[in-house]
């Protein structure tokens, strides 16, 4: 029997306790990693239409056009993209796309904020 699990009284085995995930470097980078990238498309599609109604003070066909055509880089990129992903290193991938998605969402308040933001 592997001395890392420990015998229930019954005799099966359970998992020795183990120090907290709080305390694992490796894991606290991947869950930063991951909070860090799924919050950006989790909360553009949501703050970019509040954004045109309240600071551009759009109307309703105006957000439904800003909302539709975030659809857009799905319909043209996506078949030339995986084409692209089965050719080259997957992590330099990623992180590239990673890096310039944050770009991109970065450059909404930086506009804002000198006051050039437009529809």
């Amino acid at each position: 029997m592997d001395m890392s699990q420990a015998t229930s009284p019954q005799g099966s085995p359970t998992e020795a306790p183990a120090g907290s995930l709080w305390r694992n470097r490796n894991f606290l980078l991947l869950w930063c990693g991951q909070g860090a990238d799924t919050l950006g498309p989790r909360v553009a599609p949501i703050v970019l239409p509040l954004l045109a109604l309240d600071t551009l003070h759009a109307g309703t066909f105006q957000i439904s056009l800003l909302t539709s055509l975030g659809w857009l880089p799905y319909l043209l990129f996506s078949l030339p993209a995986g084409i692209l992903a089965d050719r080259i290193d997957q992590r330099k991938l990623m992180i590239a796309c990673d890096l310039g998605r944050l770009l991109l969402i970065l450059s909404v308040p930086l506009t804002a904020l000198s006051g050039r933001l437009t529809l």
